[in-house]
């Protein structure tokens, strides 16, 4: 596993050449965290039963926001593809990638509520 981790870091390291864009990464992703934990606070999934197994449904405004960020990834890929965008790419992926984390540990401790 730290050979994997290893060669992640090696990539990032050999694809993003501006260390100020490296640095951002993490913050945005933290950001995205709390943003994606603040969308969800209010208690916005639906759980429910169905022939005996547990679902979910996560709120519109966190499906909403993922899909919006992909389609800007998506055709900033396809219609304009710099150095400039591959950055904001990559900072949208750090955005995206902190939503996604904290949504999908809300629901986690969320299910265990029903489960246990």
């Amino acid at each position: 596993m730290a050979n994997n981790i290893c060669a992640i870091v090696n990539l990032l390291l050999n694809t993003i050449n501006d260390p100020l864009i490296l640095l951002s990464l993490p913050p945005l992703g933290i950001a995205g965290y709390f943003l994606g934990y603040r969308l969800l606070e209010n208690n916005e999934i639906k759980f429910f039963f169905k022939n005996g197994t547990l679902y979910y449904k996560w709120p519109y405004s966190i499906t909403l926001t993922w899909t919006l960020l992909y389609i800007i990834r998506v055709s900033l890929e396809f219609f304009a593809l710099n150095s400039l965008t591959i950055t904001i790419i990559d900072l949208l992926l750090a955005f995206n990638t902190g939503i996604l984390i904290s949504a999908s540990i809300v629901t986690l401790r969320e299910a265990k509520k029903f489960l246990y």
